[in-house]
């Protein structure tokens, strides 16, 4: 409880100064409200998401280049921007499969600076313009560095999330999903009849309907990549003999 509390108040602090809030004589009563309100609703939030993600806050990973945008798609889901996190999650889904390819390709990370030069060159040109089912594919594939079902779920989640949100394809993003619809006469309005659409057809109704989908999957896949990334890691600096 108490790593909630100071993860929640280390938040607020930082909004508060990123706002001005600190000298409340330079900001305006309207600013002031509105930081406030959006201060409360992300602290509501966040005291309501610490428990899907406590050891995930805290973990350690043994590429720590990854903790960065681990960390803000924690601060996403934190205060309950999904949207974004599903975004950075197909990010760091990316990178680290492409990490762990080159550090695989190298014999693993290097410590030592000077042990570094040139040392990825070759795995960064092999790798560096893959897209995300090459890599999925590479990593099932020679390199060994996950199986056949993680392989399928990868994929899956490929066609679920990285694509759609990336183009912001609707007929991907919603697929057979469907909504009814009252139609009115302009006429006589009392008249109106009820009509089943598939959603990825009506784009007023695209904004509510993502948000929820994205309120529904977000911590799921960010907590099935994060555990894929964490045996990546093992297999590539930890190989079974």
């Amino acid at each position: 409880m108490e790593d909630e509390v100071k993860t929640v108040k280390d938040m607020e602090n930082k909004i508060k100064k990123a706002s001005g809030m600190e000298n409340d004589g330079m900001v305006g009563d309207k600013i002031k409200t509105q930081v406030d309100d959006l201060i409360n609703r992300y602290v509501q939030n966040a005291h309501k998401n610490f428990a899907l993600l406590d050891g995930i806050i805290d973990d350690e990973l043994l590429w720590p280049e990854m903790r960065y945008v681990r960390n803000e798609i924690l601060d996403c889901l934190l205060i309950g921007n999904n949207q974004a996190a599903i975004t950075l999650t197909n990010h760091f889904l990316e990178k680290s499969l492409k990490m762990a390819l080159i550090y695989h390709s190298t014999g693993g990370k290097r410590v030592d600076f000077e042990g570094q030069m040139h040392t990825y060159d070759q795995a960064l040109a092999d790798y560096g313009d893959s897209d995300l089912a090459q890599t999925i594919n590479a990593c099932a594939g020679r390199a060994r560095l996950i199986d056949k079902e993680t392989k399928e779920t990868l994929h899956g989640y490929r066609e679920k999330f990285r694509d759609p949100y990336s183009h912001a394809n609707a007929a991907r993003t919603f697929g057979d999903l469907t909504a009814s619809a009252a139609i009115l006469s302009t006429e006589k309005p009392s008249n109106y009849k009820i009509q089943v659409n598939k959603i990825a057809s009506m784009p007023y109704m695209h904004g509510i309907i993502q948000k929820q989908l994205a309120d529904r999957d977000a911590f799921q896949y960010f907590k099935y990549v994060y555990e894929t990334h964490k045996l990546l890691e093992e297999s590539v600096e930890n190989p079974k003999k």
